[in-house]
């Protein structure tokens, strides 16, 4: 038994004459569509010989109505036109977020220090410390700031 739910459409010439209940080749094709959940539509001769062989296979719950197969003109092949219904997938929407800072709004510029004054910089600064140490608590004091001050929104 299958387990996907899936629309399907195999089709082609298949050089098996599933119109012969003596072919062995046949018999099997029949058997693999069968344990699949499969299902051939085309039951009129697709070859100048008179067999079909040229196949559309879908799932049993598939609808799919074949047109009237025409004689082989240019080849040797009938041309097969089928009327199917594939139904779309439900769809999913998805939602992106872009944030953005109204920057014009702000209520003070990004560089403004949130001690109020520069004497907390001094501080960082005149004791010795990694470069990347100052650097974090600068950029945090920047971060932490532009945040308060020209808050984020999601558009």
């Amino acid at each position: 038994m299958s387990t996907f739910s899936a629309p399907l459409m195999i089709a082609g010439d298949f050089n098996i004459q599933v119109d012969n209940a003596t072919d062995t080749h046949a018999s099997k094709l029949s058997d693999i569509l069968s344990c699949h959940s499969l299902h051939q539509h085309v039951y009129s001769p697709t070859h100048v010989h008179g067999h079909t062989l040229d196949l559309l296979i879908t799932r049993d719950n598939q609808s799919v109505a074949v047109l009237p197969v025409d004689l082989p003109l240019l080849s040797d092949h009938a041309f097969v036109v089928a009327d199917c219904s594939c139904p779309l997938p439900p769809s999913t929407t998805s939602t992106a977020c872009r944030q953005v800072r109204n920057w014009r709004g702000s209520t003070s510029t990004p560089s403004t220090p949130t001690c109020n004054s520069t004497s907390c910089f001094r501080h960082h600064l005149s004791t010795p410390r990694p470069l990347s140490a100052v650097m974090t608590k600068l950029f945090g004091t920047f971060w932490t700031n532009t945040h308060q001050s020209s808050p984020s929104e999601c558009l």
